[in-house]
């Protein structure tokens, strides 16, 4: 069984971004390499075993496996397609993924810097 959530992520400045991820069995999130485009995309970020729930550093593992992805330098108001893939393999059953922003000032933007901001999937 698994899901397969396709859709874009508009950078709300011009900076760097890193992703968090975390799921039951395996998961992965890829992202389109240039603005506004589907084709071209690479795999930033996987999980090739279960974790807990929203455990992007995997603490039980003293941190071994980091299921976070490097940073990433994407334009302000630009599309980026992402899509992100979830494989179950029985029993517990859950994908969790997250975005931080570098920029430590950001005009006109509500969240706070440097915190981990949860992504949430909506059907078109």
């Amino acid at each position: 069984m698994g899901n397969w959530f396709k859709g874009w992520f508009v950078a709300p400045a011009t900076t760097n971004y890193r992703f968090y991820i975390a799921c039951d069995d395996y998961c992965n999130i890829q992202l389109g390499d240039t603005p506004n485009q589907v084709e071209n995309t690479t795999e930033i970020v996987k999980s090739m075993q279960a974790t807990d729930y929203r455990d992007w550093w995997e603490t039980s593992n003293k941190g071994r496996w980091n299921r976070t992805s490097e940073w990433i330098s994407l334009e302000a108001g630009e599309h980026y397609y992402i899509e992100a893939k979830h494989l179950e393999g029985g029993w517990r059953d859950h994908f969790s993924t997250a975005v931080e922003i570098e920029q430590t000032e950001m005009t006109g933007h509500h969240h706070s810097m440097r915190e981990i901001q949860y992504l949430s999937v909506y059907p078109a």
